[in-house]
């Protein structure tokens, strides 16, 4: 029997990175996974492997930013698996912008998906598990909300800065109904967004200046930020509630 055995679990961002990684760590501990992003070839991919672990799954294509995507994506998880156990919040997305350069255009788009989706999956998911007095709700935050200088990245810091407070409030208004929210805060994790739009000299610098900034002097990779958010999603982390978690191998800037 796995940790999260016999229940269902959305997770969101799921076609790749981080979020294909929770998908496939939750069904080898037993979940039926419901897979939610924009692209569909991806998440279908990650479907056939939940499938292939021995576990069912729906692979939903929708835009967290949409509320009405989100409540048929929620009524066909209900359809197929009569009930909704665990949200993860992990879709999100980053536009690296000078803060004098970023336009409203980039500020939304970064809101948008990273604070909106998340208020309107939890919205739309919570009354569910209201009803069964029973729900984990992780969110994923980042380091990026801690207020440090992170150049290019105002709008996503501050993204996150909201994530944080939105996971102490619903925390707070959910938990009298046995849901527990939390939020985990990855450092510098190894994915494609790692390699994205530089040069080979870029990347191997940023690699290396990030790894001198842990204490264990690695990067993380998304089986990292699964594992903890496994745990959370189980029932071993019942008494906790309103936490935000890093999981940043030990940043030396954040001491």
């Amino acid at each position: 029997m796995g940790r999260i055995a016999g229940k269902v679990a959305i997770v969101t961002g799921a076609g790749r990175g981080i979020g294909a990684e929770i998908a496939r760590t939750f069904a080898r501990e037993g979940a039926d996974v419901v897979l939610a992003a924009r692209t569909r070839k991806e998440i279908d991919q990650v479907a056939e492997e939940v499938r292939s672990l021995g576990q069912k799954a729906l692979a939903a294509k929708m835009d967290v930013t949409v509320k009405t995507e989100i409540t048929s994506m929620v009524q066909r998880a209900l359809e197929e698996f009569g009930r909704i156990d665990i949200l993860v919040n992990n879709a999100g997305t980053i536009h690296p912008a000078g803060f004098l350069e970023a336009t409203e255009q980039d500020w939304d788009a970064i809101q948008n998906i990273d604070v909106k989706g998340l208020f309107l999956c939890t919205q739309a998911v919570a009354p569910h598990m209201i009803k069964q007095r029973y729900g984990k709700i992780v969110n994923v935050s980042s380091m990026a909300a801690q207020g440090w200088y992170m150049p290019g990245f105002a709008s996503y810091c501050a993204a996150k800065a909201a994530v944080n407070n939105l996971t102490k409030f619903t925390a707070r208004e959910l938990g009298v109904y046995g849901i527990n929210v939390n939020a985990v805060a990855p450092g510098e994790i190894l994915t494609a967004l790692t390699y994205q739009n530089q040069t080979k000299e870029q990347v191997e610098k940023k690699l290396k200046d990030s790894r001198d900034m842990t204490m264990v002097k690695r990067l993380g990779e998304p089986r990292d930020v699964a594992s903890l958010i496994l745990f959370l999603a189980s029932d071993e982390s019942s008494f906790i509630a309103g936490e935000i978690i890093a999981v940043d191998g030990g940043r030396i800037d954040r001491m």
